[in-house]
């Protein structure tokens, strides 16, 4: 339902670097202004990427939030109500994600105090995607560009060089028409791996056997 809602065709990517200094060494990784289908509105899409689960990923989640809401007002002060944030963690942690869900995990209240104090407290849940639990096969079926599939997949197996060669016959049609039409991208999603993977020389040679082809596979 939320992506049918929106405009995908109208995607700013948004400047994360926020002017508060207690945030300065936890800058958020990516947020997107989406136009909405039929609105003169934007949704505002919040993405943080996480190798680690964090126990306090919602209150991070929240500054994030308001600092982004606080850039909004800042340009458009005559505003009366904020933009929808949609707030959202991509996990490649190592057997899936062990964090809280929502920000009510992270108050110091049982779940008889909860019922109480909900009222007067921050809530909301935040969209996970825990490639840990995702498939290969779910991620090649998922829609989007060839390059957003194979680095979803990369993320999902980078702590695991048995997979990465288990896998990987399974992306190289892809990963060769990724470098016909988009050597660039190419380039840079197998150094990823490359350089992300803990591998054996063999096991590097056959990565790059699998998804390098032409004369400068040396190079890489």
């Amino acid at each position: 339902a939320i992506v049918a809602s929106l405009d995908f065709h109208h995607v700013d990517m948004l400047h994360t670097r926020f002017v508060d200094e207690s945030l300065a060494a936890s800058e958020s990784d990516a947020a997107f202004r989406v136009a909405q289908h039929g609105r003169p509105a934007f949704v505002y899409v919040l993405l943080e990427h996480q190798r680690t689960s964090d126990p306090l990923m919602p209150w991070r989640l929240l500054r994030y939030m308001t600092n982004l809401w606080l850039t909004v007002l800042g340009h458009e002060p005559s505003r009366t109500r904020l933009p929808m944030l949609l707030p959202m963690v991509l996990s490649n942690v190592p057997g899936g994600w062990k964090g809280p869900r929502s920000f009510a995990e992270v108050l110091e209240l049982d779940d008889d105090q909860l019922d109480v104090f909900a009222p007067f407290t921050p809530s909301f849940p935040f969209v996970i995607d825990d490639l840990a639990t995702v498939s290969t096969e779910a991620l090649q079926a998922r829609p989007g560009p060839d390059f957003t599939r194979l680095a979803l997949w990369m993320l999902a197996s980078s702590s695991d060089a048995e997979r990465v060669l288990d896998e990987a016959p399974q992306w190289s049609e892809l990963v060769y028409g990724l470098q016909r039409r988009a050597p660039h991208d190419h380039r840079r999603a197998v150094m990823y791996l490359l350089r992300t993977v803990q591998m054996t020389e063999a096991q590097r040679k056959k990565i790059r056997k699998l998804f390098w082809m032409g004369p400068d596979r040396r190079t890489v």
